[in-house]
């Protein structure tokens, strides 16, 4: 009973004092249930992000693995530019010793002229005034003007050389000369003008002044051809018109090219043209012989020249024989 009563007292003890063993121990029970609580909850917690991490582990390995794909690729492409690079490399190598043994080789002071191939200086520059550009068209305007004045002051048709024993051709010259001498006149008169008070300055003035001169005497030739071969009336009218086709076509305002299909046809033919050319090469040109234009123009100016003198003779070989209407002339107001 005494050894019963010893160990009752000594549970009562252990239970009730605090600092007893068994208190002591089953505090510590409690205190470690509870971290051992913190620590499972701890594992949960971690666990958790584990899974994430997992999860986000094994996207990353798919995109690691999609762009080492790519990678490979742009490896392979990388290949074979560099292999076309290396291609093109010695291609451009070839080609430029090729081009440097075509390359010539200059004379002294080609460095200079490389360098500054250009001045400032225009061709305008040297040039007193625009007008000496149209001078040549206006010239031969005035001049074939001038022809077909010279038959309202003069008789393009003698009567009395036509009626006397004159062949055609000796009549035609009997109303043709006297002409001349106005042409002759005109031309002189406009010389002098362009020279001594416009300062045209020619390259050749005594060859624009034989030119001039020349002209005159071609365009006198056409319009008497008209009043020949027409009469004085319609051959006044005729001239006019000749003029007007002959200032579109004869390319001393715009170029041919630019004209409609028939004048650019025409100043093939047109006298105008070939007597601005000739006075071109007088007035511009210090060496007009180097030109074919020169010579060109000469040659059709003859050529044209004595065709209208050849057809004024024609007619006035048919103008030899009496009509009625010249026994009974229409009365003139």
């Amino acid at each position: 009973m005494i050894t019963l009563r010893d160990g009752a007292a000594t549970i009562a003890s252990e239970l009730s004092d605090p600092s007893s063993t068994y208190r002591s121990g089953v505090d510590s029970a409690v205190s470690a249930s509870q971290q051992l609580a913190a620590g499972l909850q701890t594992l949960k917690d971690g666990s958790s992000q584990l899974s994430i991490g997992a999860r986000t582990l094994a996207d990353g390995t798919s995109q690691l693995a999609a762009g080492s794909e790519q990678l490979v690729v742009g490896a392979q492409a990388l290949r074979d530019g560099t292999v076309q690079l290396d291609e093109g490399s010695s291609e451009l190598a070839l080609k430029l010793t090729d081009g440097a043994s075509q390359v010539p080789t200059f004379a002294d002071g080609a460095d200079t002229t490389i360098a500054t191939p250009v001045e400032t200086e225009q061709a305008g520059d040297t040039t007193p005034l625009f007008g000496i550009g149209l001078a040549p068209f206006f010239m031969a305007v005035g001049l074939f003007m001038g022809a077909t004045v010279a038959w309202m002051i003069l008789h393009p048709i003698s009567r009395r050389a036509l009626d006397s024993r004159m062949g055609g051709f000796r009549g035609t010259l009997a109303s043709y000369l006297p002409a001349t001498v106005l042409g002759l006149g005109q031309a002189t008169i406009m010389w002098a003008v362009l020279y001594f008070l416009l300062d045209l300055n020619p390259a050749h003035p005594a060859g624009l002044w034989l030119a001039m001169v020349a002209i005159s005497w071609v365009f006198i030739s056409i319009t008497h051809m008209f009043n020949n071969v027409a009469g004085p009336s319609a051959g006044r009218v005729l001239s006019i018109v000749m003029m007007a086709f002959q200032l579109v076509s004869s390319g001393g305002l715009y170029p041919p090219e630019t004209q409609p299909a028939f004048f650019h046809w025409f100043h093939t033919y047109d006298p105008i043209t070939y007597a601005v050319n000739l006075m071109r090469q007088m007035i511009f040109n210090e060496t007009p012989s180097n030109d074919p234009r020169f010579m060109q123009a000469i040659w059709v100016l003859l050529f044209i020249w004595a065709l209208m003198l050849a057809i004024s003779t024609l007619a006035n070989r048919t103008n030899k024989v009496l009509r009625m209407k010249d026994y009974h002339p229409e009365l003139k107001v």
